[in-house]
């Protein structure tokens, strides 16, 4: 540790101090890969417990089709369950993605720091800006861009959520209200849309919010 003494003075560190800042920094390096994969693994638990619950469901409803009078009771238990099920999923999704550009992008400052340790060691470290996503994602091969937010686990999960429940509200709407297949029609694309455009709205603020911008 660095004394009061040397700070206030501007003294560089020791090779003692140095090295046990290295020894620090591959130790929170290790320690930031294994939460980086430990949200990447929740995702897609998470994601994959949503599409099983949807797919079990489809196959009571398909069963229960088979007899009119269970039908409409069935969907109207299961539809609003898969459609929660799955808007607390994408929430907890964006989450994830949020956090998990968070340890890119320190990690992304720790390779920085490994720059400086030898002239040769930007060749395989590049300096990276601080608190940078950009770098963090560019050393993934990849570019921040809308389209990138178009190709989320999130977004997937919020799409199908989407059909889920602009089903459910043709389905509702022709059943037990009996409105014309077209206004019904209407109805559940205007539901899916308004639905994946508040998802992008939450999705952008909030790793926005994640990134400190």
């Amino acid at each position: 540790m660095l004394s009061e003494d040397s700070v206030a003075s501007g003294d560089a560190p020791t090779s003692e101090q140095a090295s046990a800042l290295l020894t620090a920094l591959t130790t929170q390096q290790f320690a930031l890969q294994s939460a980086a994969s430990t949200t990447v693994s929740e995702a897609v638990g998470r994601a994959s417990i949503f599409l099983g619950v949807l797919s079990s469901s489809l196959i009571a409803l398909g069963f229960a089709a088979s007899r009119p009078e269970l039908l409409l009771p069935s969907l109207a238990v299961i539809a609003p369950t898969i459609f929660l099920l799955g808007l607390f999923t994408v929430i907890r999704l964006v989450d994830t993605s949020g956090e998990n550009l968070l340890h890119l992008t320190e990690m992304a400052q720790i390779r920085s720091y490994y720059a400086t340790l030898a002239p040769e060691a930007s060749t395989f470290f590049p300096p990276v800006s601080a608190a940078s996503t950009d770098d963090a994602l560019g050393g993934m091969g990849l570019r921040r861009s809308r389209l990138l937010s178009v190709c989320t686990l999130a977004t997937m999960v919020a799409f199908v959520d989407g059909v889920v429940g602009g089903t459910t509200v043709v389905l509702l709407l022709q059943e037990p209200l009996a409105i014309a297949h077209n206004i019904a029609l209407a109805g559940g694309i205007a539901f899916g849309a308004v639905y994946l455009t508040l998802f992008f709205l939450y999705q952008s603020r909030r790793l926005s919010a994640l990134d400190g911008d």
